[in-house]
């Protein structure tokens, strides 16, 4: 399933309900709640009551950012304590809700991020819990042309393969977001989706039409690829009328049958080959009939000459055995 919709935190019901008309205006099937980290104390606090009144009052698949760290401002790897509390905070979400999305940790810079991102899945799996996961990408993992790959992202190994790769884009960034995406397609992966992308990670003061056009553009090319992506909104819905005032573009929807209308057309497609083939078929047992009739006539006419050329051979018999009296 492509993801598309807002990222941010909330903080209150009346800027959730704003969103979701926001989603609805713009056909967006998710929302991605980032929530300060539980070991830290900030401004984005896990409020269990503002998940549960997206999904009381909307139809979004909703992405629980439980752990939002910042990679820039807190460079260092999280402690085995750390990584261990947040194993605990992922199981309690996936235990309060089995139809949300959660994410393991935000811009994490951890040299060993894989390894436990796969011990937290297997964690959440061998609970018994099915929701779908999203890991972010190495903080420090290669973003541009030239640069070598010291963290070599991989995917997740999911028996129910219900992951996303995340990946953050900010237009004001030395980063090659085109780049990133290919290079990560090139790697072969598929599951990848922007948890972040906005014109200026300072938010809306620093917004320009010339940022805002080339998150336009980002956002075009990245349907066109069929990926999916999350505006960061900041709290509720900040960034937007901003970005609504500088022209942004959001590309509108598919035909939310459009994927049911391709599997029709794609299975309509084999019907056709496989009535091609019974006809081949059929004519060949046609031919096959007539084939069989025509030895079968031949088969009657020799049964039918059987016993003339039977009594030709006794006649010729008949005849040897007087010529040899003669001769005797």
């Amino acid at each position: 399933m492509i993801l598309n919709g807002f990222s941010g935190s909330v903080t209150s019901t009346a800027g959730i309900d704003a969103i979701i008309a926001a989603s609805k205006k713009y056909g967006f099937n998710c929302y991605r709640i980032a929530c300060t980290a539980s070991w830290t104390t900030g401004t984005r606090p896990y409020n269990p009551a503002f998940i549960q009144y997206f999904l009381d009052h909307s139809d979004l698949t909703i992405i629980v950012d439980r752990n939002h760290r910042l990679g820039s401002s807190d460079p260092s790897p999280i402690s085995d304590a750390h990584w261990a509390q947040a194993e605990k905070d992922l199981l309690e979400v996936c235990s309060r809700w089995k139809n949300v999305y959660v994410e393991f940790m935000n811009e994490d810079v951890d040299p060993d991020l894989f390894p436990r991102c796969q011990h937290a899945l297997n964690t959440i799996r061998n609970a018994g819990y099915t929701n779908g996961v999203v890991m972010h990408k190495h903080w420090q993992a290669p973003y541009k042309p030239g640069q070598t790959d010291p963290h070599i992202i991989v995917k997740l190994n999911d028996p129910l393969n219900k992951t996303y790769q995340g990946i953050h884009h900010y237009f004001n960034e030395t980063k090659d977001p085109y780049f990133e995406t290919t290079y990560y397609k090139n790697l072969g992966v598929t599951n990848l989706l922007d948890t972040e992308v906005g014109a200026n990670y300072n938010e809306s003061s620093a917004f320009t039409t010339a940022n805002v056009k080339l998150l336009s553009d980002y956002l075009a090319w990245k349907k066109a690829q069929k990926g999916g992506a999350c505006i960061w909104l900041n709290k509720d819905i900040g960034n937007l009328p901003k970005y609504e005032e500088l022209g942004l573009i959001i590309p509108p929807p598919d035909n939310p049958c459009q994927q049911y209308i391709d599997q029709i057309d794609i299975l309509n497609a084999q019907i056709s080959s496989a009535n091609s083939k019974i006809a081949t078929l059929n004519t060949q047992v046609s031919n096959l009939v007539i084939n069989t009739q025509t030895l079968s006539d031949q088969l009657s006419v020799a049964n039918s000459q059987i016993p003339n050329l039977q009594a030709t051979i006794n006649s010729l018999n008949s005849k040897i055995v007087k010529a040899i009296t003669d001769l005797q």
